[in-house]
């Protein structure tokens, strides 16, 4: 899916001397309601081998769509089996990044919003970044899970 970038203002990059320390982006400033809706999501699980099962976001219509490449052996971590989801509020979104990847997930009542980019870019700015009714996002969530916890049954 080709969109024009979505440039951040304010960027919630400060500047220390030669240090720069990043924030969350901040969605209060952003236009969701322009944001593509996602309406056949889905979350995908991938073997990578030696890092285990990798978690990603795809549509039939627009393909891969975000994911989470540096987090390895998604089948080990904890929280899944605890219900935890990747899902913060628009005034506190959900943030992870690393090695100059950055995602971003806030929700209101109807939808999850997500952004995905690289945080080194200049002017800070995301490449990716759509949202999905949040019913739809939670649904495909658990069933990923669901998967992980059998994965020759579900």
């Amino acid at each position: 899916m080709e969109l024009p970038p979505l440039i951040l203002t304010p960027s919630g990059v400060e500047t220390y001397g030669t240090s720069r320390a990043f924030k969350a982006p901040n969605f209060r400033h952003l236009p969701l309601a322009e944001f593509p809706r996602i309406e056949d999501f889905r979350v995908e699980l991938e073997a990578t081998g030696l890092f285990g099962m990798h978690l990603h976001f795809e549509s039939t219509a627009h393909g891969r769509l975000a994911g989470f490449p540096w987090w390895d052996h998604v089948e080990s971590d904890g929280r899944l089996s605890a219900g935890w989801m990747p899902i913060g509020t628009i005034e506190d979104p959900y943030w992870d990044l690393d090695e100059a990847w950055e995602i971003a997930i806030g929700a209101d009542e109807e939808y999850v919003y997500v952004l995905e980019g690289e945080f080194e870019l200049e002017p800070r700015r995301f490449l990716r970044y759509f949202a999905v009714r949040r019913s739809t996002f939670e649904a495909a969530w658990q069933g990923a899970v669901a998967r992980l916890a059998h994965p020759t049954t579900a």
